[in-house]
């Protein structure tokens, strides 16, 4: 489960690697991304990002964290899920509320 700005930021991603970076071609960068919706059609729920603002904002002032990062916290927090991150001040944040953390 994730929220739908997941499609977006890795959409993104697919752009920078192909446009900024030239580590992908255009093919392949459009196959990547045809990957990620089969992806996101057979294994990954998504969530509107918009029904999570409040919390996350809330979390975001108490925290000192973006707003950005929140919104994944807060889906967490209310799904009683465990965060996936790489992120160090959003793990420290997710122990300080209670949440699992992985990896």
């Amino acid at each position: 489960m994730s929220l739908d700005h997941v499609v977006k930021e890795v959409a993104n991603a697919i752009w920078g690697a192909a446009c900024l970076r030239g580590f992908l071609s255009r093919e392949e960068a459009h196959r990547a991304y045809d990957l990620l919706r089969r992806m996101l059609r057979k294994n990954v729920i998504l969530k509107p990002e918009l029904s999570y603002v409040e919390p996350a904002l809330e979390i975001s002032m108490s925290w000192g964290i973006p707003l950005y990062g929140a919104l994944y916290l807060a889906l967490a927090s209310e799904k009683s899920l465990p965060l996936l991150t790489l992120d160090a001040r959003q793990r420290e944040v997710a122990v300080k509320l209670g949440l699992a953390v992985k990896p």
